[in-house]
C-alpha cells in the first residue's frame, strides 16, 4: 500500500512505477548503508567500498526485488541508524523514536522485529555480562512505545488465528514444515552486526 499508493495518487502505472522505485529505493539503501559504518567507522572509503560491496556486489540481485527486500530493508537499516544515535545520546526522544521504528517493523516483515528483539536482548546481556553501563531505564521504553505502536498487529493477529483455515494456509504458503536456506546467512551477518557493535563501543567510537 505505501508503495502503490504514491503511484495512485499521481497517476503512474505499474511499469513505470517498478521503473521509479527500481532507482529511488536501492539509492536509498546505499545512501543508509553508507551512513551507518560511517557512523562507526568515521571513515569515508571504508563506508563507501561496504556500501558498494553490499549493493553492487554482494546483495545485487536480491535487492533489485521489489517490494521485498529492496523497501523492506530500509526500515530495517533506518531502525539500526536510529539505535546507534540513541547509543550516543540515550535520551527520552531518541528512545521513542527508536520504539516508533521497532514497533512499524511488525507491519512491515515479520523477521526484521524478531531479529531485533533478539539482537536487542543479547545485547543488553552481554553488556551486563561484561557490567557496561546501560540505560535500563531507556530501553524499558522502547520496548514500551514499541508494544503500543504494534498493539494493532496483536489484535490482527489474534483474529487470524482464530480462522477455522489459518494453520491451513501457513501450511500452503509453507510457514509450516518448510526450512529458510537463507537463516545461515541472517544468523552470520547478524553476529558480525552484533560483533561490530560491540567493538565500536570498547574501541569508544559509539559511547
Amino acid at each position: 500500500y505505501v508503495l502503490a499508493r504514491p503511484l495512485a495518487i499521481l497517476n503512474i502505472d505499474l511499469h513505470h512505477g517498478f521503473l521509479f522505485y527500481d532507482f529511488l529505493l536501492p539509492a536509498l539503501g546505499v545512501i543508509l548503508s553508507y551512513g551507518l559504518v560511517y557512523f562507526l567507522t568515521k571513515r569515508v572509503l571504508l563506508s563507501f567500498f561496504t556500501a558498494a560491496f553490499l549493493h553492487l556486489n554482494l546483495f545485487l540481485y536480491i535487492f533489485n526485488r521489489s517490494p521485498s527486500p529492496q523497501f523492506n530493508f530500509l526500515f530495517w537499516l533506518s531502525l539500526f541508524f536510529v539505535w546507534l544515535r540513541f547509543i550516543e545520546l540515550p535520551n527520552f526522544t531518541r528512545a521513542v523514536v527508536v520504539g516508533l521504528n521497532l514497533g512499524l517493523l511488525f507491519y512491515i516483515y515479520p523477521y526484521y522485529w524478531t531479529y531485533y528483539v533478539v539482537f536487542f536482548a543479547l545485547y543488553l546481556f552481554l553488556n551486563y555480562v561484561y557490567k557496561q553501563p546501560i540505560p535500563y531505564k531507556k530501553y524499558l521504553i522502547i520496548f514500551g512505545v514499541t508494544l503500543v505502536v504494534a498493539i494493532p498487529y496483536f489484535i490482527n493477529l489474534g483474529h487470524s488465528v482464530s480462522l477455522p483455515y489459518y494453520d491451513e494456509t501457513l501450511s500452503r504458503i509453507g510457514l509450516i514444515s518448510s526450512h529458510f536456506p537463507s537463516g545461515r546467512k541472517i544468523v552470520m551477518w547478524g553476529s558480525l552486526l552484533l560483533v561490530l557493535v560491540l567493538l565500536a563501543r570498547y574501541k569508544k567510537v559509539v559511547s
